[in-house]
């Protein structure tokens, strides 16, 4: 029998994202000096395009080939239905299912869950993602910092907050703080195996099942994190910075913070492409500070303040 390997990354992408991976992929080759794995996961009809990428370290698989069931347009909750006319949220939820279900490949015993707009900026380490007896780091916050900013607060934290609370009721945890992960989880296999055995298949459901009632994968695995006892729980902050919004961006550079200084304290940067696509790949040390002024949700929400209530006004 083939022995796992101990620590890898898994890279869950699709055609619309291949210039993200391209710069992804680059400084994980650069960065990447203990050689660890990076598997690209996406749809088989897309998987052609990243072939290119692949070498002794770098590898494709299908989104097909995980054995898990995946929602088809027809299996949306309404609640998750997206009102726009011709915009389907099935693809959003089925990378959750990907995540969740890569581990039954059975190539790593932990696996780094990568989004295409990562970056990294210093040199990859396995000391920045398992502790040195092999244990995962948690990678989990309360967050109060975005509960406190009054952009994101009023567009996504309650909702998140609300979301949390539904997977912590339906895990059955309420001891503690409410922690989440936000980015870039370290998964391990032996604890998605126990939750299958203790929660799943005690209830009857799977992967796809969980996306009606939380369609946000880190918050199962990291609620069920907490609660389990098979592997120690070692917490810690995030090692990849997100970046949440226009503003936030805009503050960290007022800051005098670049790619060389976060690299202090982290091993990459995430320019949220949720909010940022709309301006291209941005890259974190040229914002584009007139167009953020001049387009997208944060613009309007900014010319909404008046001048007395925010230090930065739109550039001449």
């Amino acid at each position: 029998m083939k022995s796992l390997q101990t620590l890898g990354f898994m890279l869950k992408t699709f055609a619309g994202d291949l210039e993200y991976v391209s710069r992804l992929v680059e400084t994980f080759n650069r960065f990447n000096l203990e050689e660890l794995p990076l598997v690209i996961v996406a749809p088989q009809a897309d998987l052609h395009l990243f072939e290119e990428y692949e070498s002794s370290l770098v590898s494709c698989v299908s989104d097909e080939s995980i054995p898990v069931r995946y929602l088809t347009s027809q299996d949306v909750p309404p609640n998750l239905a997206d009102p726009r006319p011709g915009r389907s949220p099935v693809g959003y939820l089925n990378q959750g299912i990907s995540k969740l279900g890569f581990s039954r490949l059975n190539l790593f015993d932990h696996y780094v869950c990568l989004d295409s707009d990562t970056e990294f900026i210093r040199p990859i380490r396995r000391s920045d993602f398992m502790s040195t007896s092999q244990v995962p780091w948690f990678f989990a916050q309360d967050y109060s910092d975005l509960a406190a900013d009054p952009f994101y607060s009023e567009r996504y934290w309650w909702e998140r907050e609300a979301c949390l609370t539904k997977v912590r009721n339906a895990l059955d945890f309420h001891d503690g703080p409410r922690l989440t992960v936000h980015n870039s989880i370290v998964m391990s296999a032996e604890v998605l195996a126990n939750f299958e055995v203790e929660f799943l298949s005690a209830n009857s459901l799977d992967f796809a099942d969980l996306m009606g009632i939380c369609p946000l994968e880190f918050f199962w695995y990291g609620v069920w994190m907490q609660k389990q006892a098979v592997i120690p729980l070692l917490q810690r902050g995030d090692i990849i910075r997100m970046i949440n919004h226009q503003g936030e961006h805009l503050a960290l550079f007022s800051l005098g913070i670049r790619k060389q200084s976060l690299a202090n304290g982290y091993v990459g940067v995430i320019v949220n492409s949720n909010w940022s696509r709309q301006y291209g790949v941005v890259d974190f040390d040229h914002p584009l500070v007139a167009d953020y002024f001049s387009t997208g949700d944060w613009s309007k929400w900014v010319e909404g303040q008046g001048p007395d209530k925010l230090i930065w006004t739109r550039p001449s």
